[in-house]
């Protein structure tokens, strides 16, 4: 990209965020987040 782009300081934004949400995400993290989603879609057919 050219750096006279008008859109170049969008994409470093946008990059900066991507960049601060991976480190601050761990597998641990990813792990927790499944198992909430896993409980989450649980379905319960209790009358």
């Amino acid at each position: 990209m050219q750096e006279n782009c008008v859109f170049l300081p969008t994409w470093k934004k946008l990059q900066e965020a991507i960049d601060s949400t991976l480190d601050s995400t761990n597998y641990h993290d990813l792990i927790e987040m499944e198992k909430e989603a896993k409980a989450e879609r649980c379905l319960n057919y209790a009358i």
